[in-house]
């Protein structure tokens, strides 16, 4: 059985009064994830502790991202876009446990589509199968964002612009000039940058 944690151990008040969400059970969890039994136990006691209710607000996801990554090293708005890109249900702003395991495992298989779908949640915060050139410029100002001010300094001097650079991969995505990129384009970008790091030299 999971761990239980009784809602008057939330932080935040309002929370005591919300409803304890309870995930599959362990065994489901381990039938449709790769992840074994232990390790489902403990990461669960870890999301519960921070999380009683067995809902992480942003609030919470951006406090444990800057536990484990420089704050500095991570932008406000790309932290907006990977906290959405968890979440199976952005419009309700929390992300679950469930949510969590699904998407790591989800990742982990690594191919083109795989990486074009993620890509795709991160521009749009939502599932969508399709963006248009300022969802996907925005998206890649928040990536340019990410590392200290030196290395920005650095590669807004030495390299692209965040502009530049949208402009020309949007360009490569959408061949047909219709102003839109699918999650198709994607893996076919994606599938070439893999098969020329493939590539013997």
């Amino acid at each position: 059985m999971f761990l239980q944690f009784s809602e008057l151990d939330a932080e935040d008040p309002a929370e005591k009064w919300e409803s304890t969400l309870q995930p599959p059970s362990i065994s489901q969890i381990t039938a449709s994830t790769k992840f074994s039994p232990r390790w489902i136990k403990y990461f669960y006691a870890r999301f519960k502790n921070e999380c009683p209710t067995g809902r992480m607000r942003e609030a919470d996801f951006r406090r444990i991202i800057c536990c484990v990554i420089d704050s500095n090293q991570v932008s406000d708005p790309y932290i907006t876009r990977l906290f959405c890109a968890f979440s199976s249900d952005p419009t309700d702003k929390v992300i679950t446990f469930q949510d969590i395991v699904d998407r790591l495992t989800f990742l982990s298989e690594g191919t083109p589509e795989v990486q074009a779908e993620w890509t795709v949640r991160l521009i749009t915060g939502r599932g969508d199968d399709n963006f248009q050139y300022p969802e996907f410029a925005t998206f890649v100002s928040s990536v340019f964002a990410l590392g200290d001010a030196h290395e920005r300094m650095k590669r807004n001097t030495e390299k692209e612009t965040a502009r530049q650079r949208a402009m020309t991969i949007f360009k490569e995505l959408d061949r047909d000039n219709d102003g839109v990129a699918t999650k198709t384009d994607l893996a076919r970008f994606f599938r070439a940058i893999q098969e020329a790091d493939n590539c013997p030299v």
